[in-house]
């Protein structure tokens, strides 16, 4: 049996005493709820694909942050580091038998960011600010390096940063060495002021990937100005934004490798040296691209998407593109996904894989809305075909280790390994231990959490098509949705699977149609189900629910 033990260091720190008090009164207020268990067990299940047999495990690693997706995973001699979206660093150490948090975190000055007037502001999604991408890349002269793409808040302003610190192990645990060495920021910066304390997190990009001489290939998104001032765009870039760039981590010296990006989320490079990216287009358009030096990819003149609509228009034209729908003038992707699923984390197969050998030389799409992996195989620069392989879950970094496993980070706080037992062998019960101090902090959390919680938790899982204004956004708005008549807003377009169902929103039907509306009923939907805790979808329409039209008009 593997065993995989400990958790020491917590990334946020209570007083033991307070923790206890909170415990013990949040097990008093229900006598039969037994005490959460220092250790659990993991199984491993089946995945059948259409080439090969995969064995999966879930890995939970705790949400000790109410905020923030993102984050990301990498390898460290055989153990896994991942970093969380709002900055806690953590390791899995599966040969030593541990899991801990370690007692550093990601400098995005936090803490500052909560000072300011964003933090509390409707406008202000705090989980869109956020970590991207985190690689382990070794020195011979100077030992590894942890390098992480990041959010940084500073002066009203928000810019990506890429930074580096050293790791090494002592005593077989992984530790943080010497101090942070920031050798990129994004130019320009983010004004929150100017914005209104609007932040588009979601499309700073942030995705990096090592060369053999030692430099950083680093996307960058558009940060949603793609959409509001697409003119600005010139040649296919503003700044830095909207394109992959070549920097220098000794003489932080950049230049533009190529442009025309819109949220570039996966970034690698196959046997043949050639670099592989994906991206999140608009409605529709999400692409995977042969990155070529010097090319324009197109964005924001031009997608095989369209902007997404409001209210009842249920889509809108992107301003510059001469041929809606159309990709004519710049470079194409290799294949494009309607509708789109979110593309992120991207991993490669080499030709002479030994473990999952069926897919040697193919391609491994992570994806966010589409709660899966595809599988894309490549031959003469072109995909033949993909094939999707649901794995229940937002897939946000996906990577192949050194024994030829997967792992794959997900939003919903798991790691996800991946195993072939053609080769590997039957994987055996994961026996994992050291939760107790997780379990504490979460119930710190719990403990703390008020309306602007609840906020949040909307704004992060709903808000990105939903109001609860009584104006209806990319969906209909939802204020007062628990008890509401069933596609009871006048003023949005329903798909056919809304349209004329006679009955009230009931907090079950809810949580059923979040999961996954095809399983509640509706068929036709054209939302895609949420892989959440029921507790997170209660907050979400229990913030919903208390907010009424009336006292949207007055109070947000």
């Amino acid at each position: 049996m593997t065993g995989i033990v400990g958790f020491a260091g917590a990334a946020v720190v209570y007083e033991t005493g307070l923790m206890s008090r909170i415990k013990d009164r949040l097990l008093a207020a229900d006598a039969g709820t037994p005490s959460l268990s220092d250790a659990i067990s993991i199984e491993w299940h089946t995945v059948q694909t259409v080439l090969e047999t995969l064995q999966v495990a879930e890995v939970p690693v705790g949400h000790v942050e109410d905020a923030g997706n993102g984050g990301g995973i990498a390898e460290f001699g055989g153990k896994l580091v991942f970093v969380t979206g709002h900055g806690s660093l953590g390791v899995i150490d599966p040969e030593a038998g541990k899991i801990r948090y370690l007692p550093d975190r990601i400098p995005m000055n936090l803490e500052g960011l909560k000072s300011h007037s964003a933090w509390d502001d409707d406008a202000f999604f705090r989980a869109w600010f956020r970590v991207h991408h985190m690689r382990i890349q070794p020195n011979k002269e100077s030992g590894h390096h942890l390098y992480v793409s990041y959010n940084h808040f500073e002066n009203g302003t928000i810019c990506t940063r890429l930074s580096r610190v050293g790791i090494s192990e002592i005593d077989g645990d992984v530790i943080l060495e010497g101090q942070w060495d920031t050798f990129y920021e994004s130019e320009p910066c983010v004004n929150l002021e100017k914005r209104g304390n609007v932040f588009y997190g979601t499309q700073s990009g942030g995705r990096l990937l090592f060369e053999n001489d030692g430099t950083v290939l680093l996307t960058v998104g558009d940060y949603g100005f793609g959409a509001w001032t697409p003119d600005q765009f010139v040649d296919g870039a503003l700044g830095d934004w909207s394109t992959l760039l070549r920097i220098d981590p000794e003489t932080g010296e950049k230049q533009v490798v190529a442009t025309g990006f819109r949220n570039p989320q996966g970034l690698v490079a196959d046997d043949q040296g050639r670099i592989w990216s994906t991206e999140h287009g608009p409605k529709g358009g999400d692409e995977l691209n042969l990155v070529v030096e010097g090319v324009n990819y197109g964005w924001p003149v031009e997608s095989y998407g369209v902007e997404y609509g409001l209210g009842a228009e249920p889509r809108a034209d992107l301003p510059l593109n001469p041929d809606q729908g159309r990709h004519r003038i710049h470079q194409a992707p290799i294949l494009a996904f309607m509708p789109s699923v979110g593309l992120s984390g991207l991993a490669f197969l080499p030709n002479d894989t030994e473990v999952f050998d069926r897919w040697a030389g193919d391609l491994l799409l992570g994806s966010l809305n589409g709660n899966s992996i595809f599988r894309a195989r490549v031959r003469d620069n072109r995909v033949v075909y993909s094939e999707r392989i649901p794995l229940g879950h937002r897939l946000r970094d996906i990577i192949r280790l050194e024994d030829g496993q997967l792992a794959v980070w997900t939003d919903s706080r798991l790691i996800i390994l991946i195993r072939d037992p053609d080769v590997q062998g039957e994987g055996e019960e994961l026996l994992i231990s050291g939760y107790q101090p997780i379990h504490e902090i979460e119930a710190g959390l719990a403990a703390a959490r008020d309306t602007s919680w609840r906020r949040e938790v909307f704004q992060l899982h709903c808000g990105q098509c939903h109001t609860v204004n009584g104006e209806p956004g990319i969906g209909p708005s939802l204020h007062s949705i628990e008890g509401r008549k069933i596609g009871a807003d006048e003023y949005y377009p329903y798909s056919t699977a809304l349209q004329g169902v006679d009955g009230k929103w009931s907090r079950s039907w809810l949580r059923a149609f979040v999961r996954n509306p095809e399983a509640a009923g509706f068929s036709n939907s054209a939302m895609q189900g949420l892989a959440i805790e029921d507790y997170l979808t209660d907050a979400a329409i229990d913030y919903a629910s208390s907010k009424s039209v009336e006292e949207n008009k007055t109070t947000d």
